[in-house]
C-alpha cells in the first residue's frame, strides 16, 4: 500500500450530503470551485462498488477536483 496523496491546494468547497432513495440514505458530496458560472458542466463521479466518496478522493489523488479547478466544471 502507498501513503495517501497530500490534498493539494484547492480553489472551492467540497460539501458532503445525503439523499434519501428508495428507503435508503444515500450521501455524495460535491466540489465547486471559486469562481464557477452557474451556467458550468456537472460532472459526477461514482465510485466502485465497496467503495466511498472519500476514498475515490484518495485513489484518484483528487483528481477530479483538480480537473474541476483547471477547467471549470462542478
Amino acid at each position: 500500500y502507498s501513503p495517501d496523496p497530500e490534498m493539494p491546494p484547492l480553489s472551492g468547497t467540497l460539501t458532503k450530503a445525503s439523499i434519501e432513495v428508495g428507503g435508503l440514505k444515500r450521501t455524495y458530496r460535491t466540489y465547486i470551485p471559486k469562481g464557477l458560472p452557474k451556467s458550468a458542466p456537472l460532472v459526477v463521479v461514482m465510485h466502485g462498488s465497496g467503495q466511498n466518496g472519500a476514498q475515490i478522493r484518495l485513489e484518484t489523488g483528487y483528481g477530479f477536483e483538480r480537473l474541476a479547478d483547471s477547467h471549470g466544471f462542478a
